[in-house]
């Protein structure tokens, strides 16, 4: 289990560090606190619902349940759609990355392996020449008796 776990582990670590991921995903729980804050004091609303709608507003899910109805509660709202739709293009951007770049570290050889590959298969089919030339002969003489 612990060999799963760390498996586990690691390739967030890899995901996290992608792109800067670790850095944007900083900034923006940074961002929803910060806004929550200011929004729970503006709109009069208690500091847990003030970031359940912080958080549904980033997202863009938008209940609708809770809704600016300051001014400045409307400011705060735009800016954190703007950091949401941005939050979940990096987030896009990061695992497109992230598993682009792992298919192609599986499947990028050096010049050296690739002819390597070459000179191989080049033996092998040098190979299964000689076998059927040999077997031609075989059944040439097999139909002459």
């Amino acid at each position: 289990m612990a060999g799963i776990i760390g498996k586990l582990q690691e390739k967030l670590k890899g995901f996290l560090r992608t792109n800067g991921f670790m850095y944007l995903l900083y900034a923006s729980i940074t961002i929803l606190i910060t806004i929550s804050a200011i929004y729970s004091t503006v709109e009069g609303i208690s500091l847990g619902n003030a970031f359940w709608w912080a958080i549904t507003t980033a997202t863009t899910v938008g209940y609708g349940d809770i809704a600016p109805h300051t001014a400045l509660g409307k400011v705060l709202a735009v800016i954190l759609m703007l950091v949401g739709v941005g939050f979940v293009g990096m987030l896009t951007s990061t695992l497109t990355a992230y598993f682009t770049n792992k298919t192609a570290d599986k499947d990028t050889l050096t010049d050296q392996e690739v002819l390597a590959e070459f000179a191989k298969l080049h033996r092998e089919n040098e190979a299964l020449q000689k076998q059927l030339t040999t077997l031609t002969k075989t059944i040439q003489t097999a139909q002459k008796n």
